[in-house]
């Protein structure tokens, strides 16, 4: 069979709603559904590799979360001490009140989306 039949045949099977077949690199069939043993590794790989990084994303947000409040306490105290010392100048500005204020993470993770739906509108 010429290379034009097959072009026809595949055309021909698209048109009446038949799978088409899966061509590796080797130029080998597949029936759809099926897979390179290859192809299914490296999918198989692919999916636990980000469900990996997920669990390291989502292990990373609660350390930064922590973090962030145990900063907050540490601002807290060190008010506290500026306070007793009669040190006003620093607790009296107005970056080191926002920076005592606790974080409210549904207002950052909101912002962060909208930063992001931004930067991806632009591209």
């Amino acid at each position: 069979m010429s290379d034009r039949d097959n072009e026809r045949r595949a055309r021909s099977k698209h048109r009446r709603g038949e799978a088409r077949a899966f061509v590796d690199c080797a130029g080998r069939e597949h029936p759809r559904g099926r897979t390179d043993p290859v192809q299914g590794f490296v999918l198989s790989s692919q999916n636990r590799l980000t469900q990996d990084s997920d669990r390291r994303a989502h292990l990373d947000l609660q350390i930064n979360l922590l973090s962030e409040q145990e900063m907050t306490v540490v601002l807290q105290m060190l008010r506290e001490v500026c306070e007793h010392l009669g040190l006003h100048g620093t607790i009296d500005s107005r970056k080191f009140r926002e920076l005592v204020q606790r974080t409210n993470v549904s207002e950052v993770a909101v912002h962060v989306e909208q930063s992001i739906s931004t930067e991806e509108a632009k591209k």
